[in-house]
């Protein structure tokens, strides 16, 4: 464990670093699509983001405006009792974002989330946490006859607006994503591929909930098949492991999701997905680990 610590410390500094440089990423010819986002703000996870859409190249200063909201549930379940996988209530993510373009291949941005949940004794709106950001675009890119690929990097800083995590002595924590796309010629697959590590730093390791994560890490596996020029079929597979105050790096979750995203219109896309969670899954009942999900994403500007 000493030794994973060590690790997630160089990995802050590494991140403040990436922050500091991402003014100088060099310019390229090709515009590569927005990187893939963790699909929740703690442990549990859900959305399946892969598709073939490709913004247009924004000039340096442009400002953008956006919105993605994820409707985790209902349950599949024919008990009726709710949406057993993600918790007993249905709820809503919503994250504005915004986004100014520094350079042909850097924007950099802020989204607060904002949680409506559907409760027994109402609707309860409650903040979620914070993340600025720097995508840094076409780090590493190939072009050729049979496939190109690119890779962004993607430094955030989480600021802990979330109760229970100001509760537990959270301070601004560093996360690393490196989305990866691959797209072959001639074919209707293409794939992102995005690791996402996290160093959640707290003032008083022995204060507040013992299950929120210090390390973090998920790997985004996802794929989408072309069907039409704006729907698509989605897959996502996310091997999920994270160490919290009483237990050492784990294996917590390894969600698999399919589903189906369509371009209703210029700029927005809507992504109903099945959710499943092998992990934990009880086999006298595999619907209370399924959830139909849902994701709205879209720009203002």
């Amino acid at each position: 464990m000493k030794q994973v610590h060590i690790l997630a410390r160089l990995f802050s500094v590494l991140t403040i670093l990436v922050i500091a440089q991402s003014s100088f990423a060099q310019e390229s010819t090709i515009k590569v699509g927005e990187p893939v986002a963790d699909r929740a703000d703690s442990v549990s996870d859900g959305a399946s983001t892969a598709t073939t859409s490709t913004p247009k190249p924004s000039s340096a200063g442009t400002i953008q405006v956006g919105y993605t909201g994820i409707m985790f549930g209902p349950g599949f379940s024919s008990t009726l009792e709710g949406k057993q996988k993600d918790g007993s209530d249905l709820y809503i993510s919503n994250r504005p974002i915004v986004k100014m373009t520094t350079s042909e291949n850097t924007d950099i941005g802020i989204q607060p989330r904002i949680r409506g949940a559907f409760t027994n004794s109402g609707t309860q709106v409650s903040a979620e946490n914070t993340f600025i950001f720097a995508d840094i675009k076409k780090v590493i890119e190939t072009n050729n006859s049979v496939v190109s690929t690119s890779l962004t990097i993607t430094p955030r800083i989480m600021l802990p607006t979330q109760s229970s995590y100001r509760q537990a002595t959270l301070q601004p924590s560093p996360e690393l994503l490196l989305p990866f796309s691959i797209n072959p010629k001639n074919s209707r697959l293409s794939f992102t591929i995005t690791p996402k590590l996290a160093d959640y730093i707290y003032s008083n390791p022995t204060a507040g909930d013992v299950t929120l994560p210090h390390l973090y890490t998920i790997v985004f596996l996802e794929s989408a098949y072309t069907l039409t020029p704006s729907t698509q079929l989605t897959f996502g597979f996310y091997p999920e492991h994270y160490s919290t105050k009483s237990a050492a790096l784990t294996s917590t979750s390894n969600e698999i999701d399919l589903g189906v995203n369509w371009d209703f219109m210029k700029g927005w896309s809507v992504n109903p997905f099945l959710a499943i969670e092998p992990v934990g899954m009880n086999t006298a009942m595999a619907s209370k680990n399924m959830q139909i999900n849902l994701v709205l994403s879209g720009m203002f500007l």
